[in-house]
């Protein structure tokens, strides 16, 4: 009953339209999701989180650079909100500017709060960043980079993180290198 209330319902408050963004998109409402965003910012134009669900769909369907333009204002609206950073950082990837989004992590691995630690972890940050080197042609910076992953990930994460290290298509050049086949 609360749920089905809450879809619709007017806006109340911050924490509000949170839960109804997130229950929408958790949902799979994609057209009520959008309408919903249309709503808040057109009442919030300043709201962060809308302008971050609305970059995150159009990342989802693979519109890299109008997500760029929303997680911007995300990032406008509160300069912490490293998630929208995060993304914009992996749009700048699949735009093949990898100097471009190497700078951005970098700016989110010297800014980015332990705080955010439930959404973005220090060891997806530099594995992104690991990608980005090797298809740069920086391998030394790439294994450097995995290796850390691998010593300061957490016992229960480990295999996960060999698997997909050893799965990604950019660090296949390495399975005959010594140092990789150490972090394997």
């Amino acid at each position: 009953i609360y749920l089905n209330d809450l879809l619709k319902s007017e806006f109340k408050n911050e924490r509000h339209i949170w839960a109804k963004l997130t229950i929408l998109d958790n949902l799979g409402k994609d057209l009520e999701l959008e309408n919903y965003i249309d709503e808040v910012l057109k009442e919030f134009p300043r709201y962060t989180f809308a302008h971050h669900k609305r970059g995150w769909k159009l990342f989802q369907k693979k519109k890299y650079s109008e997500a760029i333009n929303h997680f911007d204002k995300a990032i406008l609206t509160s300069q912490y909100f490293h998630l929208s950073q995060f993304v914009i950082a992996q749009c700048l990837e699949k735009l093949k500017k990898y100097d471009e989004a190497l700078f951005l992590y970098d700016n989110i691995k010297d800014t980015w709060d332990a705080s955010e630690a439930k959404t973005l972890s220090g060891e997806e940050l530099w594995f992104r960043q690991a990608v980005c080197y090797a298809v740069l042609g920086k391998d030394e910076d790439a294994l450097k980079l995995l290796t850390e992953i691998i010593t300061h990930c957490i016992d229960e994460t480990k295999k996960s993180w060999q698997t997909k290290i050893e799965s990604e298509f950019e660090f296949k050049k390495y399975k005959d290198k010594k140092e990789f086949k150490e972090i394997l």
